[in-house]
């Protein structure tokens, strides 16, 4: 079969196989025979076989001698060397026809031999008497069918078949009886001997699965309790003193140390309440010195704020003053544009001069100028500065900043802290 230089081998044939030529042992070797011909013209065949085996003898021979091959000389399976060297030597030839015919009829003689043996034995075993049966059919529709008498013969088997079972070889069994034990006659044991005898039963301490009541005198003797004499050391009473005296000693100490321990705890306690007494002390100054001077400020902011009415109201009065009283106060900006005289003095009535001088297109219904009469002066004028110092004033008052919430702390004075460092210690 040709091997797939691409793939491995194949698991079904159970051959060998060197897939990519792995494990193939190289020889470099010619496939070209010489041909051995007789005088005949007829090829010997046999001077090739017999040239191999000379060269397989000779390979075991070049071999270190080994135990193996020792045994396999013994049993004449391998043949020594002065044997083979003899049969080499002896001629061969091939064989004539008549002899060729005898050698066929010496073969067909002995399978026949062999099959008839089989054949015998089988019959003489399994031989059964031939049956016959009359078969009657029951079809009432084909009247032409007809009675038969049937013939069961046995299967015949191929005696030169395969055997489908496999036989076991049976122990040899022993026709001899067994040999006679000897033994001394039997007598009677007297009450010690009995209860020398006599096992006590084993008593669980721990499983009692089928619930029985088990008297005390035999769990004493499953336990063995009453062979062993109890006997109890000095040396106990010796330690029990000692343990008594080492518990008052320690008893003493420990209360000592409760002791110590408590006035250290007293001491911080003390302390801490000093310290806390101290916070609270200078938080109340504080909180005084706080609220004098936010009292201090809210007068002041009173004190501005009445003094800003008091002044709006002159502001009104001044400004409703005529001004002659103005004239007399000498709080009169006098401008180039405007009239020194009081109008209202003269009573003149100029809209009926208007109407008269003017045409009807240019009729207006208002003679005069509604602010007229107020003063340049009076009017407000924009001043970076002013409103620069206005915004630093503003900054800087307490009452004018966003409102500020003060964040409630759940420990202001570290009380909590401080207890759990005295519970620690």
């Amino acid at each position: 079969m040709k091997i797939s230089k691409g793939g491995g081998a194949y698991p079904e044939i159970h051959m060998n196989q060197y897939p990519n030529n792995i494990g193939l042992k190289s020889d470099n070797k010619n496939n070209i025979v010489l041909k051995y011909i007789d005088e005949n013209n007829n090829v010997k065949y046999d001077n090739l076989i017999n040239q191999q085996i000379h060269i397989y003898n000779n390979e075991i021979d070049k071999i270190e001698p080994n135990e193996r091959i020792n045994k396999l000389r013994k049993k004449k399976i391998l043949s020594d060397t002065k044997d083979r060297e003899e049969k080499y030597n002896e001629p061969t030839y091939k064989p004539n026809n008549d002899e060729e015919n005898e050698i066929i009829e010496n073969t067909k003689r002995n399978i026949e031999n062999i099959l008839n043996e089989k054949l015998n034995k089988s019959n003489i075993v399994n031989k059964k008497e031939e049956k016959y049966y009359r078969y009657i059919p029951q079809n009432k529709l084909n009247n032409n069918l007809e009675e038969r008498i049937i013939k069961i013969v046995e299967k015949g088997t191929d005696p030169l078949d395969v055997s489908k079972f496999k036989h076991k070889k049976l122990p040899n069994i022993k026709n001899s009886p067994d040999y006679p034990i000897l033994r001394s006659p039997t007598r009677k044991l007297n009450k010690e001997e009995e209860n020398d005898w006599k096992i006590p039963p084993c008593v669980s301490n721990w499983k009692n699965n089928k619930g029985y009541n088990i008297p005390l005198d035999k769990r004493i003797q499953s336990d063995n309790k009453k062979l062993n004499n109890v006997v109890v050391n000095e040396n106990f009473a010796h330690l029990s003193e000692y343990l008594y005296v080492a518990e008052k000693k320690a008893r003493e100490e420990i209360q000592i140390r409760n002791s110590v321990m408590k006035q250290k705890k007293l001491k911080e306690k003390e302390e801490k309440e000093n310290v806390l007494k101290n916070l609270a002390i200078q938080a109340r100054k504080e909180k005084g010195l706080a609220h004098s001077s936010l009292i201090n400020d809210r007068k002041r902011e009173i004190e501005r704020e009445y003094k800003i009415e008091k002044n709006l109201k002159k502001m009104k009065n001044y400004e409703n003053r005529y001004v002659e009283e103005q004239i007399a106060l000498n709080k009169v900006n006098v401008s180039k544009n405007n009239n020194i005289h009081d109008i209202t003095l003269f009573n003149i009535n100029e809209q009926n001069n208007v109407t008269t001088t003017q045409d009807d297109d240019t009729y207006q219904i208002y003679d005069t100028a509604l602010f007229n009469n107020k003063n340049n002066a009076n009017i407000y004028k924009f001043s970076s500065e002013r409103l620069r110092k206005n915004v630093q004033k503003i900054e800087t008052r307490d009452t004018m900043q966003p409102v500020k919430y003060i964040k409630d702390i759940s420990d202001p004075f570290g009380l909590d802290s401080l207890l759990s460092q005295a519970k620690k210690k």
